[in-house]
């Protein structure tokens, strides 16, 4: 298991591993890490951890529009290239090959192997929210649940929207 960053009177860019064999944990190297942040999304990719976005403790719900790539067998850290990515991602996955974020308005994919994103708009997007829960299907992400991120209220408790990588975003409906 991987721990990084996150909050509690300040933000960190710190984070651990944990060994369930020796029942220990060892720091991660914060040579090349991402900045000190909170509420970042963080995907294990197979053999890498990547972190995207987040924002500092302290500033409004804006935040860093870049991240990371971790290795664990090398404790190393190496930047994402962020040129066309999604805006603030409210929800994120991983689909066996790339990271799909979605942004409440556009949908950003990142494929490691060529370090780059593809940023579609979505027509029929539900509207943003945060606290919303993605899945990946193994050709759908479904986007369920969350609220408005001016009062926190789960107000979206049924929707559940479907995205695939060949149709627009729409809403899903139980059959």
């Amino acid at each position: 298991m991987i721990v990084w960053g996150g909050s509690m009177g300040s933000t960190f860019n710190t984070g651990g591993r944990y060994d369930p064999v020796t029942d220990s944990w060892t720091a991660t190297n914060t040579t090349n890490a991402p900045s000190a942040r909170a509420s970042h999304t963080a995907i294990w990719a197979g053999h890498e951890m990547i972190i995207w976005f987040g924002r500092p403790y302290h500033d409004p719900p804006y935040g860093f529009g870049f991240g990371g790539r971790y290795r664990p067998d090398k404790d190393s850290w190496s930047p994402i290239y962020w040129d066309n990515a999604g805006g603030i991602p409210l929800a994120g996955l991983w689909t066996g090959n790339e990271m799909i974020v979605w942004d409440g308005q556009f949908v950003g994919r990142y494929d490691p192997t060529f370090d780059g994103w593809t940023r579609r708009t979505l027509p029929g997007a539900p509207a943003p929210r945060t606290g919303a829960t993605a899945v990946w299907t193994g050709n759908s992400m479904l986007l369920f649940g969350g609220g408005q991120s001016a009062n926190f209220k789960p107000i979206y408790p049924g929707d559940v929207y479907a995205y695939s990588l060949t149709r627009p975003m729409y809403l899903y409906q139980k059959p």
